[in-house]
């Protein structure tokens, strides 16, 4: 199944965090590793240098775009970034609110060739989402649209493109003789709290 744990005022707000209350966090975070198998960081939309350095502790990222070039561009500047650092990081393209499939496909193969050309940088197709508006009713029911339509267009592309990366990812595992280890990003997102120097007193 499926858990969500909403993330408040944002990241940010973990990072304004006094020491008792940071330690407690992670204490409570770090239970994860033995609870869940695939933990997904919603970092919204916009960078900053803290979810940045989120991207970098993890294994694995999912670059959600849309076909409108203002979003295509913000996802172009993000790889730019990605390219400048160290850590090589699989990056998966997600493309949003295509008005089809062909042009989600279009959109992911100009990203890709763009990305190859001028960075160097390996994109992998995640997929793409259709333009729905069973989403928007679903805002307004405050509802995850899986649940509010779950037999909508989006919500059945949606479970389709979730069971074809599980099993991508089962099948690698299997490949490579070897168990998926988690151990890498608990040790890398521990770290960017630590690096960071918590706030000894104050109303937080």
């Amino acid at each position: 199944g499926i858990e969500y744990i909403s993330s408040g005022q944002g990241m940010s707000e973990l990072f304004s965090l006094t020491e008792e209350k940071l330690n407690h966090f992670l204490a409570q975070f770090m239970q994860l590793r033995t609870y869940t198998d695939y933990l997904l960081i919603d970092l919204g939309a916009g960078l900053s240098s803290h979810s940045m350095n989120v991207i970098l502790a993890a294994d694995e990222m999912i670059l959600l775009t849309t076909p409108e070039p203002t979003s295509m561009t913000d996802a172009y500047a993000l790889l730019k970034l990605l390219a400048t650092k160290e850590r090589h990081l699989h990056v998966h393209l997600l493309i949003n609110r295509a008005k089809s499939e062909r042009e989600g496909i279009e959109v992911q193969k100009r990203m890709a060739t763009v990305a190859e050309r001028f960075l160097s940088f390996q994109l992998e197709m995640f997929g793409v989402l259709p333009d729905d508006e069973h989403v928007v009713q679903a805002v307004l029911r405050q509802q995850p649209y899986m649940l509010a339509y779950p037999k909508s267009a989006i919500s059945r592309k949606t479970m389709e493109l979730a069971e074809q990366f599980i099993s991508k990812q089962s099948s690698a595992n299997t490949n490579s003789g070897r168990p998926p280890s988690a151990v890498g990003f608990w040790r890398r997102f521990r770290q960017v709290f630590q690096s960071v120097s918590p706030i000894t007193h104050g109303k937080r």
